[in-house]
């Protein structure tokens, strides 16, 4: 471990410590209430080909993902633009709805969003608002799956914008890159019925 790598894991454990002791008192609690309204307060705008979208950024995770909008998934946001205009497309496992708001505002897609995480779906419902698509975006708790039958719900964190999977052994040994990259050919094959 480096010395920045020890500076950090020290102050990260001191923060952890004091909001602990602090949190107990009802001072704190007020506190941290409205540390974390306004943290759910915070938005980005995202312009992508002279498209505005208004996006929720809690925590670093949400701001990584808002900033690589237009990087992470270029393929996406292709097949996304070849969409004829007033398309039906099913988000499945839309996570905050980055692409879920793309469709709906660039296609004027009708969009049903898939999302099985109670913590994505809180800052994917404000994006919606913050986009004003509520009419046209149906959201559904549900995890989708090509078997019928149930499976344990596997959080990568309980962070908002945390990914969620359900088959484990398919990620062992794989780099985080290689899980995204296949995610993205399974969420491409499962939007064009592949």
């Amino acid at each position: 471990m480096n010395l920045l790598s020890s500076v950090k894991y020290i102050v990260r454990q001191i923060l952890e410590k004091s909001t602990q002791a602090i949190g107990t008192t009802k001072v704190g609690r007020i506190v941290f209430e409205q540390m974390v309204n306004q943290a759910m307060e915070r938005t980005q705008l995202v312009t992508h080909q002279g498209l505005e979208m208004r996006f929720a950024v809690p925590n670093q995770l949400n701001h990584f993902r808002i900033t690589t909008f237009a990087t992470k998934e270029p393929e996406t946001l292709e097949w996304i633009d070849s969409l004829p205009e007033n398309s039906l497309l099913w988000d499945i496992g839309a996570n905050v709805g980055l692409y879920t708001v793309y469709a709906a505002l660039k296609r004027k897609s009708r969009v049903v969003a898939f999302e099985p995480s109670v913590f994505n779906l809180e800052l994917l419902t404000r994006n919606l608002y913050l986009n004003h698509l509520q009419d046209r975006v149906t959201l559904l708790l549900i995890a989708l799956s090509d078997q019928m039958g149930s499976n344990t719900l596997r959080m990568s964190s309980t962070e908002w914008g945390g990914f969620v999977y359900f088959r484990e052994r398919y990620w062992l040994g794989w780099s985080a890159h290689e899980r995204d990259l296949c995610i993205s050919n399974l969420r491409l094959k499962s939007r064009s019925g592949g």
